[in-house]
């Protein structure tokens, strides 16, 4: 990547993707920090876990952002690499640290049996550590080597399809087994999953379909906004489904105006989503 000339305009525009993600995750952070109490304790672990990947993303795109400056400079109105690799091997190695995390914490918004619980934490944290080295290895000799970067590429695949056909079930079905609201959102982080996770591959593949400048900032793009998603909004809407949990529990805090709406608190009023699911 470093031998690749790009325009200003291009070398700006990866900057303010890396500067951009950092800042859904900070404001991520504080989220998860201030919302924290309103779940009540026995699923907060939920809530502390994207505490933890806020902060480890986070620290991944300052390393990202301060990486790009240094493989990069401008000379005669073109930006060239100044000899310093750019290290997008960094997102694996963070990766390696947060997708297991990311694939378990939904796990604590359910009423599982302990058994379940171990098998669906082993296959899905199995899943995302093979998946991530076999993307890791892959990367390596991207945009000189298309038979090994597609090879990896297929290898992992193997156990992306499977996470996904473990995971995905479990949070559609939640429908009939959390209250409605809850139940709701959870089938909205569904197709979240669905969506940012499905971007990975696409930006995997772009150096095989273009190992040019355009594609560099393509995939840069594309790695980032699927971070943003599987991270940030993932995490928000997780909050969301263990507050509503909570709140139908009886928990107080959790029971307090929300998302900006402004009236009396409805701690002592029946719960909505109680009442309909004892129905």
């Amino acid at each position: 990547m470093d031998a690749l000339a790009l325009t200003p305009v291009q070398h700006a525009l990866v900057g303010h993707f890396f500067a951009l993600a950092l800042g859904a995750h900070l404001v991520g952070l504080v989220y998860f920090l201030a919302n924290a109490p309103r779940v009540a304790p026995r699923y907060r672990v939920g809530t502390v876990l994207s505490v933890a990947v806020m902060v480890a993303s986070g620290y991944l795109f300052a390393r990202l952002g301060a990486s790009w400056d240094e493989a990069f400079t401008q000379v005669d109105g073109r930006v060239v690499g100044t000899g310093k690799p750019f290290d997008g091997g960094l997102r694996y190695v963070n990766w390696l640290v947060t997708v297991p995390v990311l694939l378990v914490q939904s796990l604590y918004a359910f009423d599982l049996a302990r058994d379940r619980v171990l098998r669906l934490r082993t296959v899905l944290m199995a899943s995302g550590v093979l998946m991530v080295l076999a993307g890791y290895v892959g990367q390596l000799r991207a945009g000189t080597d298309d038979a090994w970067l597609l090879g990896w590429g297929a290898a992992g695949t193997v156990p992306f399809v499977v996470l996904l056909v473990v995971l995905l079930p479990l949070l559609r079905g939640a429908r009939t087994t959390l209250p409605p609201s809850a139940g709701t959102t959870a089938g909205h982080l569904a197709w979240v999953v669905l969506l940012s996770w499905g971007l990975y591959p696409v930006a995997y593949l772009v150096p095989a379909v273009s190992a040019s400048a355009t594609g560099v900032v393509v995939a840069q793009g594309l790695f980032t906004a699927a971070d943003v998603g599987s991270k940030v909004l993932y995490g928000i809407l997780l909050a969301k489904v263990l507050r509503l949990r909570s709140a139908a529990d009886g928990y107080g805090p959790a029971r307090e105006p929300a998302d900006g709406a402004v009236g009396p608190a409805p701690e002592h009023e029946p719960y909505p989503d109680r009442q309909e699911a004892q129905r």
